[in-house]
């Protein structure tokens, strides 16, 4: 034990540091103090922004994935049937943009012409599928 205690280095000596006195004036003081509480307060306004931001991204995925749980098994049983039924095929062509669009959140309903409209329809009535989903999306001018 006698060996570790001669490798112990003494301690080093104490430094005295003296602070440097403040000669700036009262204004320079007061000026530096309202950047600095300027520079927190945009600092926790970066940060609200960024936390508004993620939030509102997050919403948004979800709304994205709600509409697309409610459009996928209409599609679905459209893609199933439009092999069989070259009519079905026609308005899955129509419809695959107009609900695609509708899960992007491009709009929440959409306008149609009448011939559309009722060529879609009349397509679809032979089709179990969510038909009240379906025109509360596609209206008729």
């Amino acid at each position: 034990m006698n060996f570790y205690e001669e490798d112990i280095r003494p301690p080093d000596q104490p430094k005295s540091e003296q602070l440097l006195q403040d000669n700036r004036s009262d204004f320079d003081k007061q000026l530096d103090e309202a950047l600095y509480e300027s520079l927190q307060l945009y600092q926790d306004e970066v940060q609200k922004h960024e936390e508004l931001e993620q939030k509102f991204i997050q919403q948004q995925r979800e709304e994205i994935e709600k509409r697309k749980n409610l459009v996928r098994p209409i599609l679905f049983e459209l893609n199933r049937i439009r092999k069989y039924d070259l009519k079905i095929d026609e308005v899955f062509i129509m419809i695959d943009s107009i609900l695609e669009s509708y899960c992007g959140l491009e709009f929440e309903d959409c306008q149609l012409d009448k011939q559309t409209y009722n060529t879609i329809f009349n397509g679809l009535r032979k089709i179990r599928i969510n038909m009240e989903f379906l025109m509360s999306i596609i209206k008729c001018e």
